[in-house]
């Protein structure tokens, strides 16, 4: 079989019909279960990750999330004062509340403000 003229005639069908292909070819594959092996690296990231939230289950902002959380709130300049941490946090990503000035990055989805 011709890769290339199989491609070329697929190419050709309508849309409907290239969706049905592929739906085919994602069962076919799935239906075999032949998953690429895993590198040493991946497997070490992943028995890392495993061992470190079966340490902290209610950790819920890993490493990466964490930094990317202080960066945020470094890149606002914003200070939180004393009066405003007593405040109702209306975002667990970036500690927005109704008065302290944060703007939210893009990442929080609490309410309709953005």
């Amino acid at each position: 079989m011709n890769i290339t003229t199989t491609l070329n005639q697929i190419i050709t069908l309508s849309i409907q019909e290239r969706i049905r292909i592929v739906q085919a070819i994602l069962e076919s594959i799935a239906a075999e279960q032949d998953y690429p092996d895993l590198t040493d690296f991946q497997k070490q990231e992943l028995d890392r990750r495993i061992d470190d939230y079966e340490a902290n289950p209610d950790n819920v902002l890993n490493e990466q999330l964490q930094t990317e959380k202080d960066k945020l709130q470094t890149s606002t300049n914003m200070k939180i004062n004393q009066e405003t941490e007593k405040e109702e946090v209306l975002c667990p990503h970036c500690q927005r509340t109704a008065t302290n000035g944060i703007k939210c990055k893009g990442i929080c989805v609490v309410d309709n403000d953005y």
